[in-house]
């Protein structure tokens, strides 16, 4: 989608002035050195600024973020704009609030191209860029690859993930950006490293599993600390840490059942909008300090900008530096905006906006909310009834920074959909939906604090889904559905559920409902072409995944499936076509991986097909065809020592199956050593002592011994 970004002036907030202060007993006052050479950010998904040993909690050890702190700056204050992984990192990436860079959801939304990242800035300054990503809800269909000279969004293969989202760990991600980092030479660089782990499910590994045994959410955090201290230990080692602008940042917490939310997305309380935030540069910084008044995630572009002393974008930012705060300079108190549209989007309740200084929150609801947050830091007691001056205060407040913040020309971003006009007239001439757009809206929707009962009973049915778990999830959607007709996003969920128990009929009748309520959901689009698909209609997939492609022509798992469509009906090189191109968005995708193989290994592409089979081997250790495939055409090719390698590493991934070790004496046996492949067969037969086929290979190479040949 394309969005445009705010040519409006600087916020007038309708905040009082208010005095900078800090904890002076800290070591050192920012200096005038030099400025930074490199930028290094570090985002933590879901990771509550209450929760880290750095604020002074009991419950997440983060040495290393301890040491940044000591070495740097700490944020008391830092609050993000919405509580959604993918909105946030946006605000972080444009210093503009979702109102005007239009992401408001995870998922259907796309960053448009006109929009001017922090990535884009630094390259134009001759920056080498690079992100490393831990999960998919930030791949690159989204938007945020603009400027990355690398964007490495490769994760595991979804067929393969049993976890509620796609993700790779902390140590890969760490991995992956070691090694970029180790490639580099004197130019200037700006890496971006996102760690995922403390998403829910909570799973730390080894120690961490142990030691948080009673807090699994702690040990993700503890677990993600460590590998970021991997990263700044080598920027020690190469002389650079001093020479680098280190920010870590939460994108947002995470509810852990307060307010009776479990996880994070519905509500804007500070159990989900207070974030870490941490900054690492003594030349300009200083060290040691702690900054108490109230800053934004928006703030950490203008910011960055400033220290590396790069041009800001010509577009005014909403966010503000922070270097004059840090000095010591009297500045206007910020006041943080917030925003969830998740409810609206997800489940047509009504969606939650909010402003909040050092003293006082106001939730724009249909029940507003007004918090004195230092008398009741935990938000339990709503004060609009008894303070309603305050709260009308508060709300003109809010309605001045949404003015200040909307897009250009005006246009309410939070309303457009992804299908243009076009696009809605061609699907309702296909059937697919029965209005030229989601229809009039409710006159009111209902409150989220009302329905969080619902939301946790949802979230456990998506649970028992991820598990197999298909059929008790069913009456769960079932219920959700007769209780909230008119959203999509239910439908969608009970359509897929009833495909997956083996209801297609139902399935279709759901995603058709679905995509009807909102047609702009190319996820919805998605399951609808693949419901076409098991129901062998060819025809409608089709025309689906062609509709998907208009929408977002980055949506790998699209390409994908239309070669799949292609291959089933004999177009074997339109079916290649549309292979390769998933791959171009995706080279993780294993089923198009295997079926290009497949492909290429019949029109005589061997070498093709063994690189494709090898990087299946890879992704997948347990899908024996792609080991067995790449090594039976290195044997055909007459290379035997690939072929043995291969099945070597086949053996090592399925330690309890014969097969490698009958492949591997079968590639003996060719070579002429029937000594080797004797010896194979009998190491195999030692480990599986009933084995008619290793026996019979025996019995073969006997003969072939009698014989005196091969």
């Amino acid at each position: 989608m394309k969005r445009r970004l705010v040519t409006a002036g600087v916020l007038l907030l309708a905040a009082a002035t208010a005095g900078v202060w800090w904890t002076e007993r800290r070591t050192r006052a920012p200096s005038g050195g030099p400025a930074p050479r490199n930028l290094l950010v570090i985002t933590l998904d879901t990771t509550r600024a209450d929760h880290l040993s750095v604020y002074g909690a009991n419950a997440a050890r983060v040495p290393n973020l301890e040491r940044l702190a000591r070495e740097g700056v700490r944020f008391d204050n830092a609050f993000t704009p919405a509580p959604v992984t993918l909105p946030a990192h946006v605000s972080l990436f444009t210093g503009l609030y979702p109102t005007a860079h239009g992401v408001r959801n995870n998922g259907t939304f796309r960053l448009g191209d006109e929009a001017f990242t922090l990535a884009e800035a630094l390259r134009a300054q001759g920056f080498k860029t690079a992100a490393v990503i831990g999960s998919q809800i930030l791949d690159s269909r989204y938007g945020l690859d603009q400027g990355f000279d690398l964007y490495d969004d490769r994760l595991p293969p979804e067929e393969k993930v049993h976890t509620f989202f796609v993700e790779r760990p902390a140590a890969a991600v760490a991995e992956r950006g070691l090694a970029w980092l180790g490639e580099r030479g004197e130019e200037r660089w700006f890496l971006w490293m996102h760690f995922f782990d403390p998403h829910y499910e909570y799973n730390p590994p080894e120690p961490f599993r142990s030691e948080y045994a009673q807090s699994p959410y702690d040990g993700e955090i503890a677990y993600a600390d460590s590998q970021a201290g991997r990263i700044l230990d080598l920027l020690r080692q190469r002389g650079w840490l001093d020479r680098t602008l280190v920010v870590v940042a939460g994108d947002h917490g995470e509810s852990l059942g307060e307010h009776g939310e479990s996880t994070h997305g519905v509500f804007i309380y500070d159990a989900t909008t207070h974030i870490p935030l941490l900054m690492r540069h003594p030349g300009r910084l200083g060290q040691g300090r702690q900054i108490t008044p109230l800053v934004r995630l928006v703030d950490v572009m203008p910011t960055a900008l400033d220290l590396l002393e790069v041009p800001r974008p010509a577009q005014a930012l909403h966010g503000e530096s922070l270097v004059p705060l840090v000095a010591g300079q009297p500045e206007p108190a910020r006041t943080a905006w917030l925003e969830s549209w998740l409810p609206r989007f997800n489940y047509s309740w009504s969606e939650l906006r909010a402003v909040r200084d050092l003293q006082w929150k106001y939730v724009q609801a249909p029940r507003p909310e007004l918090y004195d947050l230092r008398a009741d830091p935990r938000e339990e007691r709503n004060l609009v009834a008894r303070d309603l001056a305050r709260a009308d205060e508060y709300h003109a407040r809010l309605e001045q920074i949404e003015r200040a913040a909307a897009p250009a020309g005006g246009q309410d971003l939070a309303h457009a959909q992804q299908l243009d006009a076009e696009m809605r007239e061609g699907l309702a001439a296909l059937g697919y939906i029965t209005v030229a757009g989601s229809g009039p809206e409710p006159p009111s929707l209902p409150d989220p604090k009302d329905k969080i009962g619902e939301y946790e009973e949802m979230a456990r049915a998506l649970a028992l889904m991820k598990k197999g778990r298909d059929a008790e999830a069913v009456p769960i959607f079932e219920t959700a559905v007769r209780a909230n007709d008119q959203s999509g996003y239910l439908h969608r969920q009970l359509g897929n559920a009833y495909r997956r128990v083996g209801r297609l009929e139902d399935g279709l009748r759901e995603l058709l409902r679905s995509l009807d309520l909102d047609p702009g959901s190319f996820g919805t689009l998605s399951d609808l072409g693949s419901a076409y698909f098991e129901a062998n209609d060819l025809r409608r997939a089709e025309e689906i995944f062609q509709q998907v492609l208009k929408i977002n022509s980055h949506v790998g798992v699209a390409y994908s499936n239309l070669g799949l469509i292609a291959q089933k009906r004999a177009r074997k090189a339109e079916a290649m076509r549309y292979y390769e191109r998933a791959l171009e968005e995706d080279p993780n995708l294993l089923r198009s991986l295997i079926n290009l193989g497949t492909l290429y290994e019949e029109a005589g592409r061997r070498d093709d097909a063994v690189r494709l089979y090898l990087r299946a081997s890879e992704l997948d250790p347990e899908n024996e065809k792609a080991f067995f495939s790449a090594a039976y055409l290195q044997f055909q090719a007459g290379r035997y020592d690939e072929a043995l390698a291969i099945l070597e590493r086949a053996q090592k991934a399925h330690p309890d199956s014969v097969k490698p070790a009958l492949y591997r004496a079968q590639v003996y046996q060719k070579r002429g050593d029937l000594d080797s492949a004797e010896q194979e067969l009998r190491a195999a037969l030692a480990r599986h002592p009933s084995s008619a086929e290793v026996r019979q290979g025996l019995a073969v190479l006997e003969r072939l011994r009698q014989r005196g040949g091969s």
